[in-house]
């Protein structure tokens, strides 16, 4: 009986230390630490930047209040501008429970028991914006989140972006090196204009996600970003993709890395015109490693954070003067038949820093087929759109396409384009810095014509707008 009350006493014990003890003593540590959990998220945070307004230590719990602002200059002008204004910086309430054992409550809604050492739920309700969050800070310094924008509508200069029910996981380690995340959102809109000019672009179940890994400022590991349907409104004007799929990934093969993107598009429509499936692939293959993370720390630093060419040459020469391989593969079903590309490139090891030196080890191959059809209709547009820029009369349909056949006849008797049925085609060679097309100098001058074609044609016959054509080629 002695035993038992001895055990029962030490249960109760051990109670009150993990229910009473620890979040007391959890709440002193989380003050000594939240600062820096700030810091590290300002610096993993492109967008935002936090400050803590206010904090007060409870018992079991404690507040904050934390104070946002924009970090891009121009996207804060934008607020600042727009009809009705958002003020910055605004405030976020955070409520911070104490470990070790917490009840948690999700965002998109559901309760359960963590063991952790601090649950961070915060909430930011405003007329244009509702979000609510909570993240859950492990023992083993991993912070998982949980994010829920119910609301969220920013009024642009000329324009608003808005979106809801968009959720957002996130696992990642305290320092940022490495996490997942996924990011949902059934329906983003940006509008721009008003009622009379206006121009919309819709995105439907848009998604976001990231497996990295950050090793010498590079982040290895895989990246997507997708959507079932985007479209495209510019007055009568409507333009519809659907399945598009952008995707990348950086994999450390040891001293060297390999990156590999992909692009994707089930089917576009503009008009009555149809045209898909889309595929690109594209590689960079055998990049130093050394070289390519000192490049990317060039890159981060604020020196060249613009990234200016003239800052950006010699970085980038270091990592190509130590070898590179690529690979391009395009596939498009354009509505005139396929489009197809297939090339190559590679550059040896050099000692030589010299770019000309670079240049004459680079070799290559690009194989590249099109219909005739469709260069005649880009050649068309392109002349049309340099009398829009240029404010002179559209020549129309018949006239465009006559100057676009010309050129590309031009490009046949120069040797420039080879016609087999109603496919065009084109090879062209790179090696010890010289560049040839079907075996000889590119000349590509035809190209030119149709613009200069049209220019002069609405100087010499300018036409009333009751004599021009109405039927206008439309975009490739």
């Amino acid at each position: 009986m002695k035993a038992l009350r001895y055990a029962v006493f030490l249960i109760l014990l051990l109670a009150i230390v993990l229910f009473v003890a620890v979040p007391y003593g959890m709440g002193w540590w989380i003050k000594g630490q939240y600062k820096t959990w700030v810091e590290q998220a300002n610096q993993q945070n492109p967008t935002i930047e936090l400050s803590v307004a206010d904090y007060h230590q409870g018992w079991f719990h404690s507040t904050a209040i934390l104070k946002a602002n924009i970090k891009d200059d121009t996207l804060k002008q934008q607020l600042s501008n727009s009809k009705n204004p958002v003020k910055l910086p605004f405030d976020i309430d955070v409520v911070v429970d104490h470990g070790l054992f917490v009840m948690t409550k999700s965002p998109a809604g559901g309760r359960h028991w963590v063991i952790a050492k601090a649950v961070v739920n915060g909430e930011f309700k405003r007329d244009q914006m509702d979000i609510s969050a909570v993240s859950v800070l492990n023992l083993a310094n991993s912070i998982v989140s949980q994010v829920m924008v119910h609301q969220l509508s920013l009024p642009l200069e000329g324009g608003t972006f808005s979106m809801k029910d968009a959720l957002i996981h996130s696992n990642a380690s305290l320092d940022g090196t490495k996490g997942v995340s996924d990011v949902t959102i059934p329906t983003i809109m940006f509008e721009l204009g008003d009622a009379d000019n206006n121009m919309s672009l819709a995105l439907s179940n848009f998604t976001i996600a990231n497996d990295f890994t950050k090793e010498n400022a590079i982040v290895f590991g895989k990246r997507s970003v997708s959507a079932d349907k985007m479209i495209i409104k510019n007055g009568k004007q409507v333009v519809q993709a659907s399945g598009w799929l952008l995707s990348s990934e950086v994999i450390p093969q040891g001293d060297t890395t390999d990156i590999m993107i992909h692009m994707a598009m089930k089917s576009y429509k503009e008009g009555k015109q149809t045209s898909g499936p889309l595929s690109v692939d594209f590689s960079l293959k055998q990049m130093n490693t050394q070289a390519l993370g000192d490049f990317m720390k060039d890159v981060e630093s604020s020196q060249i954070q613009s990234l200016q060419v003239n800052h950006m040459v010699f970085p980038l020469l270091a990592v190509l003067k130590h070898g590179i391989e690529g690979h391009l593969t395009l596939s498009y079903q354009s509505p005139y038949g396929p489009l197809t590309a297939k090339g190559h490139i590679s550059m040896p090891d050099s000692k030589d820093k010299s770019i000309f030196a670079l240049v004459t080890l680079l070799k290559g191959e690009l194989d590249v087929s099109f219909p005739d059809k469709w260069l005649q209709n880009t050649l068309s547009w392109v002349v049309n759109q340099s009398n829009v820029d240029q404010h002179q009369p559209i020549v129309g349909r018949t006239p465009a396409t006559l100057q676009a056949k010309q050129a590309i006849q031009q490009l046949l008797d120069q040797k420039m384009l080879i016609k087999k049925d109603s496919q065009l085609s084109l090879k062209a060679t790179v090696k010890s810095g010289n560049v040839l097309i079907n075996g000889q100098k590119p000349d590509f001058s035809a190209l030119n014509q149709p613009a200069a074609t049209s220019e002069s044609t609405t100087q010499q016959k300018p036409s009333s707008p009751d004599k021009v054509e109405s039927s206008v080629a439309p975009s490739p």
